[in-house]
């Protein structure tokens, strides 16, 4: 099973996230904010992570930077950015610091988040198996 960590502000769209990952077999751990988020790095190893940028407490691209340090547990994680900001600067910025995919929120239902992230695991978990 794989698991998967959201970090989402809004309370709702946190818990269709949620509900939308574990109806498809993802083990789920998620929190409102970026310093639990970080905590939440630091003891345990993801599959994946879903990252909203407009965060209460610190920014996501804040998150996403400790995300990609070299001493974290999950420098190699694939991350997702979820936001509905679609300003080229903050896609830019966003990029520059190592998110895998940028996503606009409206643009998608939970499911199809699912079916993109399932998706991605897919195509790149040839890529993480070791040379034989």
């Amino acid at each position: 099973m794989k698991k998967i960590l959201i970090v989402e502000d809004d309370f709702f769209i946190r818990k269709l996230y949620c509900e939308a990952f574990q109806s498809s077999g993802y083990e789920v751990s998620s929190t409102d904010n970026g310093e639990l988020a970080c905590e939440l790095l630091e003891e345990e190893v993801f599959d994946f992570i879903l990252l909203d940028i407009m965060l209460p407490d610190m920014s996501g691209i804040d998150v996403l930077t400790k995300i990609r340090s070299p001493e974290s547990k999950n420098f190699k994680t694939p991350v997702f950015v979820l936001t509905n900001n679609d300003d080229k600067t903050v896609i830019d910025s966003v990029v520059a610091a190592g998110a895998d995919e940028y996503l606009l929120k409206a643009n998608y239902k939970p499911q199809d988040i699912v079916s993109e992230v399932s998706n991605f695991l897919s195509s790149h978990s040839t890529s993480l198996l070791p040379d034989e």
